[in-house]
């Protein structure tokens, strides 16, 4: 199990909390060259599945009604887009996130709750799927920044400019954009 996310989403009066995805299938890489100094990353046909809690806050006619519960989600076909510069810093290679975008094509929720309630939240289906897949775009584009990048630009710095080989062979290299 990975812990995934903890975010809410005031305007829409839906909370998504402890969040765990539990199973997860890598997607097809496709990685290109961009102009000038940049690379392309698409990412395509991965599938996960999350178990979540939600709060939703239901109006009513004279009254909001508070609607707890937990929920499983199944996506599958998702795309990842990343756009990198690469840059250059102290004659290494840098890695800076330019965009970064997820896409889910099929996801499917489905609610358990002890409320008389649930039918009316089965209705807002949609509404509730399209919180979801904004959220893991929000929390994916974020650790991908934080996390991954941020590793590999600590591995590049790492690299020593200057090595020797076996054999009498040296590389000495400097990085420029």
């Amino acid at each position: 199990m990975i812990p995934f996310m903890d975010l809410s989403d005031p305007p829409l009066q839906i909370n998504i909390t402890n969040a765990t995805i539990s199973e997860f299938i890598p997607p097809n890489l496709k990685m290109e060259p961009k102009s000038p100094h940049g690379i392309h990353i698409k990412a395509i046909n991965g599938s996960f599945k999350l178990h979540t809690l939600f709060t939703t806050f239901l109006p009513l006619i004279f009254k909001t009604v508070t609607v707890t519960g937990e929920a499983d989600v199944n996506a599958s076909n998702f795309i990842v887009k990343l756009e990198m510069d690469v840059l250059a810093e102290n004659f290494h290679p840098l890695i800076k996130l330019r965009n970064c975008a997820v896409n889910i094509k099929n996801i499917n929720v489905v609610y358990h709750s002890n409320s008389n309630l649930l039918d009316i939240l089965s209705t807002m289906k949609s509404s509730i799927s399209q919180i979801v897949v904004r959220k893991i775009n929000i929390e994916f584009c974020k650790r991908m920044n934080q996390t991954m990048i941020a590793n590999v630009n600590d591995m590049i710095l790492r690299i020593p400019q200057y090595s020797k080989l076996p054999g009498n062979l040296y590389i000495n290299y400097e990085f420029q954009v």
